[in-house]
């Protein structure tokens, strides 16, 4: 059975491990999305059964325009959206499954990426 992808678009490299040890730590696949490229080239391999976590805060209004993109693309292989930001709102992307604040509650990140990627893959 191949385990439901986690992508992570975070420029915090301590935070990006945390979340990355927390979607490992439950059964999952973390996929670090990393760097200006994955904006162009990894949106294409995305899919309904994929989980998007999003820096909203990123240099350059950067993870609004990740959310945006990946709004745009037809429901039937659009993945699932988990945003954060430090003040907790997804203002500027309002069309997400989740949003989380910062600092990051590593209990509450756990439970919305499990929640996210299992009713993602319900069948």
């Amino acid at each position: 059975m191949k385990l439901p992808r986690v992508f992570v678009v975070e420029d915090n490299e301590f935070d990006l491990g945390l979340m990355t040890d927390v979607i490992l730590c439950n059964d999952l696949k973390a996929v670090p999305a990393t760097g200006e490229s994955w904006l162009d080239d990894g949106l294409s391999a995305l899919d309904a059964k994929d989980v998007v976590v999003v820096d909203l805060d990123l240099p350059g209004e950067r993870g609004r325009r990740v959310v945006e993109r990946l709004r745009s693309r037809p429901l039937e292989v659009r993945p699932r959206i988990v945003t954060l930001s430090v003040d907790g709102r997804a203002a500027g992307a309002p069309d997400v499954e989740e949003v989380l604040g910062r600092p990051l509650d590593i209990g509450g990140f756990a439970r919305a990426v499990v929640r996210q990627s299992r009713e993602a893959n319900l069948d």
